[in-house]
C-alpha cells in the first residue's frame, strides 16, 4: 500500500484493500497528528504478527511528544500487545511484532 495525504486514506485505502492484512507497516509521518491519523486508518489492516516500524520514537523528547506518544496511545486504544525486536541506538528507528490484539475499542 502507498498512501498520499494521512487524511486520504479513509476515502481511498479502505475500498482498494478491504480484507487484506499487512505482514510490515512502516511509521515515517513525523507529527503525532499524522502518525495517529495513519494508524487511524491503517489499524483494520494490523494483524497478530504484523511487524512494524517507526521511524522516531526514540533519542529525543520531540520523538516521545509526536510519533512514539501517537504509536503508544494507539496500542492502548485498541488493546494491542507488541515485542519490541530491534532499535537503533544512534538513530530513532525501533521495530515491533504485534503479539496480541484483544477487544477493539470503537
Amino acid at each position: 500500500m502507498a498512501l498520499t495525504l494521512f487524511s486520504d486514506y479513509q476515502r481511498i485505502g479502505s475500498q482498494h484493500n478491504k480484507g487484506k492484512k499487512l505482514a510490515l507497516l512502516h511509521i515515517d509521518c513525523d507529527l503525532y497528528s499524522s502518525t495517529k491519523t495513519s494508524l487511524k486508518y491503517l489499524n483494520e489492516f494490523v494483524t497478530e504478527g504484523t511487524i512494524i516500524l517507526l521511524d522516531e520514537v526514540i533519542g529525543s523528547e520531540y520523538h516521545v511528544e509526536h510519533e512514539y506518544r501517537a504509536f503508544k496511545e494507539y496500542l492502548e486504544n485498541n488493546n494491542i500487545e507488541i515485542e519490541w525486536l530491534a532499535y537503533i541506538a544512534n538513530s530513532a528507528q525501533a521495530a515491533c511484532k504485534i503479539t496480541k490484539i484483544g477487544e477493539r475499542n470503537a
